[in-house]
């Protein structure tokens, strides 16, 4: 089904090639994850198998690949995605529309399917992944969740053989990595040849045929399921793999009124015609961590726009050190590090972004970067770096930034183990220099690591 014989593939503009002598095979109806550290290749592999790379995305192939005994050099890309259904790791990179109906029926629109026949299909997958509450909306409105659930039915709809996601659970709750973990299911009932690249791997133990390790470019380690399954805490430890296990909250939420820190008072936001939540109210308190959690869509990312004065309030009162706070003075002292950080990479290098408007030195930027494993890339250019690098990157930009509020939405979406205990152990920095931090995440296991309160709202 697929073979992938010898390649080496450099971006343009690389010195380091991304994949290095990498060969594998997957046989029709199997289910292969792909894991392995942040910047290792996954994301690469899985563009070389859907054909973006090298048609969409230059750079330089040596190698073959071949799907159903095709080299996919000798096919157009249009012609491949008969065969392959993507899920990116960004799903806003793929939408082509403006309304979510139009982008899960796009792909059968644009092969000339007769329109009952997209129509029925629609029906169908709108049923079976309940889609109903996002048809018919802007993808301009939706979470970070509903984006990638809307990528996911998108692929869905054409019933391809083959399926390559990309990292498809970073922004989903609990109960939308349950629907998806049953979608997956289904579809390796079905015959469906699924390669995913994940680092919350706890859904996809089950499921999985094999779980290979990549490293510099290279698959370097292969699990059967049930080896995979047997890990140790210790060994996953060693690899920098995710729990194995389904994962549990330690601590629950106590609520705690206090002035030494910021206090949410009452706040109630209407987005369109729709008041997502009202009365809520609760206190971050200095030195420690707030996590912010809840289904998606529930307006997680509007709260904190909230406390960081981007976004007026239908009602309420926000009081910081006792001191009630305007938009202004919220602005002037909250950083905050978005779900989707190429909205805030502007630099033309690591380093610069990193010492970009906060007055840090050489020397400290350094220091933060080295924290985040990025020491090696000082004069790189931060959009050609991988998507986990790049979520770094802008940790530590909010690091650096001498606020004393701040937020973080969803930072380890696409962060292998090692790398969100690095994130984990900066935000507790952060914390020992009594900062207000507040954090949005579905990730169970960053709110354990970090021994976070959890406020739950929706």
């Amino acid at each position: 089904m697929i073979r992938i014989c010898d390649v080496t593939f450099t971006y343009e503009g690389e010195e380091k090639a991304s994949l290095l002598h990498c060969s594998l095979e997957v046989g029709q109806g199997e289910f292969v994850l792909l894991c392995g550290k942040s910047g290792c290749g996954k994301t690469t592999l899985t563009k070389l198998i859907n054909g973006l790379v090298p048609t969409q995305i230059p750079g330089t192939l040596s190698g073959s690949v071949w799907i159903n005994n095709e080299n996919t050099a000798d096919q157009p890309t249009w012609k491949l995605s008969e065969t392959v259904g993507s899920v990116f790791q960004n799903p806003r990179t793929q939408f082509f529309n403006l309304d979510t109906t139009s982008e899960v029926v796009y792909g059968m629109e644009n092969k000339g399917v007769p329109k009952a026949a997209i129509m029925e299909r629609m029906q169908q997958v709108v049923a079976e992944y309940h889609l109903q509450p996002l048809m018919e909306k802007s993808v301009f409105e939706l979470s970070g969740g509903e984006k990638q659930k809307i990528a996911i039915a998108s692929a869905y709809m054409e019933q391809p053989e083959i399926y390559v996601l990309d990292e498809p659970s970073a922004n989903l709750d609990q109960e939308e990595i349950l629907r998806l973990q049953g979608l997956l299911k289904q579809l390796k009932k079905q015959g469906k040849t699924i390669v995913i690249a994940e680092h919350r791997v706890w859904y996809l133990a089950d499921l999985l045929d094999r779980a290979l390790w990549l490293e510099e470019g290279a698959i370097a380690k292969e699990w059967s399921q049930d080896e995979f399954k047997a890990l140790t805490p210790e060994q996953c430890s060693i690899w920098s793999i995710r729990s194995v296990n389904p994962v549990e909250v330690y601590e629950e939420w106590v609520q705690i009124q206090s002035s030494d820190g910021l206090m949410v008072k009452n706040l109630a936001v209407k987005r369109g015609q729709r008041i997502l939540w009202k009365n809520l109210s609760f206190t971050a308190l200095k030195g420690t961590v707030a996590t912010i959690c809840g289904k998606n869509g529930v307006g997680k990312t509007t709260l904190v726009q909230c406390l960081c004065g981007l976004r007026t309030c239908k009602q309420g009162e926000l009081y910081l050190e006792g001191r009630r706070m305007n938009r202004k003075q919220l602005c002037k002292n909250s950083f905050l590090i978005m779900q989707d950080v190429n909205h805030q990479l502007f630099s033309d290098s690591v380093l610069s972004e990193a010492m970009l408007g906060n007055g840090a030195s050489e020397n400290e930027a350094i220091e933060v970067l080295n924290t985040m494993g990025l020491s090696g890339f000082l004069e790189k250019h931060p959009m050609a770096l991988s998507g986990g690098q790049k979520q770094r990157l802008a940790v530590a930009t909010g690091c650096l930034s001498q606020k004393e509020i701040i937020v973080f939405d969803e930072p380890t979406s696409g962060l292998d183990l090692d790398n969100m205990k690095r994130v984990g152990d900066l935000i507790n920095m952060l914390c020992e220099k009594n900062k207000i931090v507040i954090v949005i995440t579905h990730d169970l296991e960053f709110i354990n690591y970090l021994r976070a309160t959890v406020v739950t709202i929706g």
